[in-house]
């Protein structure tokens, strides 16, 4: 997990530009692996940014398999997300040829041979939309090969999207 703020991050592959105008999706397996002391300095100087969430995170988030007791997100953590980040929330599922793209960009990008995830596919497809419709630099805060790899490959593709 990275010791850097989400500036530093965003900075580095956005150099120059307004931090306003670059949305932060952010993934289940980012979150639960940021340790509770690193929020602060996570957050430095990062109110600015327009934070996204799926509905498909959220439910990966909240989920609790059998047998396990405590629950994935933590109250602090959660505390974290919906106080400090205020993320916007977003019900939005990859459909026709776009999951199709995904898909395709996933098996030439990443090493595994295992299928991408329709949470995954989601946050990459609305990364997509917001690169088509609006122009806006995506940055996508993910521990998973899926998404790092098929953001990689989008890339080629002229997306302006990065996956950290």
């Amino acid at each position: 997990m990275t010791k850097r703020t989400i500036d530093d991050m965003v900075r580095e592959v956005f150099p120059g530009r307004e931090m306003a105008d670059v949305a932060v999706i952010l993934d289940t397996s980012y979150l639960v692996g940021l340790p509770e002391e690193k929020y602060a300095r996570f957050l430095a100087g990062s109110k600015e940014y327009h934070f996204v969430i799926t509905k498909a995170v959220e439910k990966e988030l909240h989920y609790q398999p059998k047998g396990i007791t405590a629950p994935l997100i933590t109250k602090p953590l959660k505390r974290f997300i919906y106080d400090q980040l205020q993320p916007e929330k977003i019900d939005y599922q990859a459909t026709g040829s776009r999951k199709k793209f995904i898909k395709h960009a996933c098996k030439k990008g990443c090493r595994k041979d295992e299928p991408i995830s329709e949470a995954d596919m989601g946050q990459i497809a609305y990364a997509m939309e917001l690169q088509e419709k609006q122009r806006i630099p995506v940055v996508i805060l993910a521990e998973d090969s899926h998404i790092k790899g098929t953001v990689k490959e989008l890339r080629k593709y002229g997306y302006n999207i990065f996956a950290l």
